[in-house]
């Protein structure tokens, strides 16, 4: 999951073995009402792809590429539900912006060794005093430094 604790968003990717994925991205947007949809607005965008072979750069870090990516349904469109009075807009996968490389982290991984973006993201997910290391597997999008998993970061895991 990448996810801020603001504005009930997430994106949220499960990666099997072979390098292939599967997502979806979700951002509620309640305030945003208007005719039709007195409910809010929610953006959403369910997609799936594959990464390349994983590489292993050093102990804690492997690096892939996206080789594809595809999506459900044509960014911008949008759909009032009549059903429950919300206003649906097709969007992009969040966290894949301009997706090209990645790079994996593994538990153990010195955080002071990571991009500020990228930690900036893990920020929301650490309790005080900050973490030395990685306390569990998180991976970067390095065109964009955006967390896009990472297991959660609670402390307790």
């Amino acid at each position: 999951s990448f996810m801020s604790g603001a504005g009930g968003w997430s994106t949220d990717v499960t990666i099997y073995d072979d390098g292939a994925f599967e997502g979806s991205y979700h951002d509620s947007d309640m305030g945003d009402v208007g005719d039709g949809y007195e409910n809010g607005t929610v953006y959403y965008c369910n997609f799936s792809g594959k990464f390349t072979e994983l590489v292993k750069k050093d102990e804690f870090t492997y690096t892939c590429s996206l080789e594809s990516i595809t999506q459900e349904g044509t960014p911008n469109t949008e759909e009032i539900s009549k059903e429950d009075g919300i206003k649906y807009i097709c969007s992009e996968p969040y966290g894949f912006d301009n997706a090209k490389d990645f790079e994996f982290y593994l538990p153990g991984k010195s955080v002071g060794e990571l991009n500020n973006d990228f930690t900036t993201w893990l920020s929301i997910r650490f309790s005080q005093p900050y973490p030395d290391t990685l306390p569990c597997k998180a991976f970067n999008n390095l065109a964009e430094n955006e967390v896009v998993g990472d297991c959660q970061f609670f402390p307790w895991l």
